[in-house]
C-alpha cells in the first residue's frame, strides 16, 4: 500500500530521492541545477559532472533526517 511505497521512497537503500531533492534544491537556490536534466540522473544522459557535490548534498539530506533547512544552510 501507500506507506511501504513511502518507506521505498526515503530507504536508506534509495539514494535517487535524496538526489533529486538535492538537486532541486541546488537549481532553486542557483538557478542552474548540478544534473542537466532534473528528473533524469544517467539512465538516459551522461553522468553527472558534479557528481561528488551532489552525492554530499544527498548524504547530508539524509544525515540530518530529510532536514532542508539543514541542506540550505
Amino acid at each position: 500500500g501507500r506507506l511501504e511505497l513511502a518507506q521505498a521512497i526515503v530507504s536508506p537503500v534509495n539514494p535517487l530521492t535524496r538526489r533529486v531533492l538535492a538537486n532541486r534544491l541546488w537549481m532553486y537556490h542557483l538557478g542552474e541545477p548540478l544534473v542537466a536534466t532534473p528528473s533524469d540522473f544517467g539512465i538516459r544522459i551522461e553522468a553527472p559532472p558534479q557528481r561528488a557535490l551532489l552525492e554530499h548534498l544527498a548524504a547530508t539530506l539524509f544525515e540530518r533526517d530529510w532536514s532542508l533547512k539543514a541542506l540550505h544552510r
